[in-house]
């Protein structure tokens, strides 16, 4: 009876193995295919041209954040920028952008905000990165 119960108890520790196995976090494509712009702020990593010039985020200030409704905001390394977007099966436009007006010295913002106008569609990278094409296959931005 007693090596009746140790088998029974040996195949349920099995049986919750495999089933614990089973329901782990899906990862890589599945991670991409549920992302969507307004699932969290993004933090700007990076924006590279096509001609190879690449400008890399020297702070986490810059935070673009969307909302359902259509209107997008971003903190930036010294102002803040808004506007409205519009998204088309992955298609995306960032319009009417308006902002504060502070100089700050040596700020990217410039940089930044040139890229945001030239967006022109996104996709989402198996490691959760969202990735802006901009437009004339000019170049893409990184945000994470």
């Amino acid at each position: 009876m007693g090596l009746v119960l140790l088998l029974l108890a040996g195949v349920g520790a099995m049986a919750f193995s495999i089933s614990k196995e089973g329901s782990e976090e899906p990862k890589g494509a599945t991670v991409a295919a549920r992302s969507t712009l307004t699932m969290k702020p993004w933090t700007w990593v990076s924006t590279t041209y096509s001609d190879g010039k690449k400008i890399s985020a020297r702070t986490s200030k810059f935070v673009l954040t969307f909302a359902k409704g259509g209107t997008f905001s971003s903190a930036t390394d010294c102002n803040t920028v808004a506007g409205k977007y519009t998204d088309d099966d992955k298609k995306i436009a960032l319009s009417n952008m308006v902002s504060t007006l502070m100089a700050c010295e040596g700020s990217q913002e410039g940089d930044y905000v040139k890229a945001l106008e030239q967006v022109s569609s996104y996709f989402f990278r198996t490691n959760g990165e969202l990735v802006f094409d901009l437009k004339y296959d000019s170049g893409s931005s990184i945000f994470n």
